[in-house]
């Protein structure tokens, strides 16, 4: 497993969260081609609409985003989880959904089992940690002006 952070305010338990997914029957060789990644959100990405994370099949890669809020620890977590539940369906050949697409994203069967698994397991389950959220505050809000600023010229 690969781990990329941007910024030093978080911390990743990436041993414990090693032995959750053996826990859940994914095998060394599955882990070693997941990368994990805490980002900084991008304003011309996710200006459309709010997205706390995301899982790419083809590169096998859940990507969490910092948002400046005041439940950061607990949502990252959760996220995390959600995230990885679809790891968790790749692995088990349930990754491909396309066919449920067209339904409305809340309703989606795969969503909601991973809505479900985040629920389940969060209370008990954390991986991520913020050591102080004020930095990320500061570093998000840095990233928007700087964004805003470069699209003004």
């Amino acid at each position: 497993m690969k781990v990329h952070i941007e910024g030093s305010a978080i911390t990743f338990d990436e041993r414990g969260y090693h032995a959750f997914l053996r826990g859940q029957g994914i095998t060394d060789a599955q882990i070693d081609r997941l990368t994990v990644s805490l980002l900084l959100p991008h304003p011309a990405i996710h200006r459309i609409e709010r997205r706390w994370g995301a899982y790419f099949r083809t590169t096998c890669t859940i990507e969490v985003y910092l948002w400046d809020d005041a439940a950061l620890t607990e949502r990252l977590n959760h996220t995390l989880l959600h995230e990885t539940r679809h790891f968790i369906q790749d692995c088990q050949g349930n990754g491909d959904h396309t066919q449920e697409w067209s339904l409305p994203y809340h309703k989606r069967p795969y969503e909601i089992d991973a809505r479900s698994f985040a629920d389940q397991h969060s209370p008990h389950c954390v991986f991520l940690d913020v050591a102080d959220i004020a930095v990320v505050h500061e570093k998000c809000k840095e990233r928007l002006h700087t964004w805003w600023t470069v699209r003004a010229l």
